[in-house]
């Protein structure tokens, strides 16, 4: 173990990679950049009711062309 992590093939290998990495983090950006990626990022209140049906109409061979 070097650093107090385990090697591995991919992810975080040592603590200042961590370190690095928490730098960078969503606790440093400006209030205003993230309520923007908030707003685009959230899905519409109904999307997984629109997914189902459309997952429905599919299985039941009711799909649109």
């Amino acid at each position: 173990m070097t650093g107090g992590f385990r090697r591995s093939s991919s992810g975080v290998t040592s603590l200042p990679q961590l370190e690095e990495i928490l730098a960078s983090g969503d606790f440093d950006l400006e209030e205003e950049i993230w309520r923007r990626v908030k707003e685009v990022s959230e899905p519409e209140p109904d999307s997984i009711v629109k997914q189902d049906l459309m997952a429905q109409k599919t299985t039941f061979g009711e799909e649109e062309f």
